[in-house]
């Protein structure tokens, strides 16, 4: 093994444990946690797009994002938050596909 290679791996283990700590804390996980959904609401605030179809393409793809931060999210509190915002965008999404529906 090349010295660089494990330099990176006791450096990613390091980060690892100082994550793992840091969201060990409620408060911490749940700031957190909030932070990742302020984070989603800023990507996907209405920044005047009209289009319906360009709403549920966007709204498809937040709940994708948001798919994969649940599978990678290892806190609980963090996969609660992120589920609950999947549902809102799952709402949303069929929401706009009624309404997609009606206008055609």
């Amino acid at each position: 093994m090349r010295q660089g290679a494990g330099n990176k791996d006791t450096l990613e283990m390091r980060v690892t444990k100082q994550v793992q700590e840091f969201l060990s804390d409620k408060k911490n996980a749940e700031k957190a946690a909030n932070d990742t959904i302020a984070y989603y609401e800023r990507r996907t605030g209405d920044d005047g797009m009209k289009s319906i179809e360009t709403r549920i393409a966007k709204a498809q793809q937040e709940i994708e994002d948001l798919t994969n931060a649940f599978i990678e999210a290892r806190n609980a509190l963090l996969r609660a938050n992120i589920e609950k915002k999947m549902n809102e965008y799952e709402i949303l999404l069929n929401d706009l596909q009624g309404e997609n529906r009606k206008s055609s």
